[in-house]
């Protein structure tokens, strides 16, 4: 795939999409929300006419929670849950096969993580795409995930259900993430 030109990288580009860690660092801030999201599909579905783009900006707001009236703003009028939103529906508004999540709740409350989580669990139903999520918030990515794999130094170290691995893990580096998630009920005792 490296050898690959620009133009026939395209589908490829179109199957996976990325959301960053820090949608500020990946938004253009020359840029309108609206023009954000809309560029890509220019490329990966340039049969869409520039209303059928309007259209799809509606929606991929509406889909993240974004009120419309956010369309005409630009990345740092937004909050930091709010451009991550943005991220979102704009790799969703590509219709991609698998949506890669690096680290997309960094630096957001615990509500807001939830929210964004959320969102990525109802991507993976709507549009039918996988969702890979890299995350060192085990407690907050067992709440979405089927699945959980662990890496250590880059090394799988151990896979399973989500319950599987926080109720039973079975390396230690595993164990050492689930211990670090704040636990109520232990505090309490």
């Amino acid at each position: 795939i490296v050898h690959l030109s620009h133009k026939d990288m395209i589908p490829y580009r179109k199957d996976l999409q990325i959301v960053f860690q820090d949608p500020l660092a990946s938004l253009d801030p020359r840029m309108t929300i609206a023009a954000s999201i809309a560029e890509p599909l220019k490329t990966f579905q340039p049969g869409l006419t520039s209303r059928q783009r309007k259209l799809v900006v509606a929606e991929m707001m509406e889909k993240v929670g974004l009120d419309q009236i956010m369309i005409n703003r630009y990345p740092h009028e937004l909050s930091g849950g709010m451009c991550q939103r943005v991220m979102i529906a704009l790799a969703l508004a590509c219709r991609p096969k698998i949506l890669l999540a690096d680290e997309p709740t960094t630096g957001l409350d615990a509500t807001l993580t939830r929210d964004i989580l959320s969102l990525f669990r109802k991507a993976a139903q709507q549009h039918q795409c996988g969702v890979l999520l890299i995350s060192h918030d085990v407690a907050a990515i067992a709440e979405v995930c089927d699945r959980i794999l662990v890496l250590y130094a880059g090394i799988l170290v151990e896979a399973g259900t989500a319950e599987e691995i926080l109720d039973n893990p079975q390396h230690p580096y595993t164990k050492a993430l689930r211990d670090a998630v704040p636990d109520l009920d232990r505090r309490a005792s």
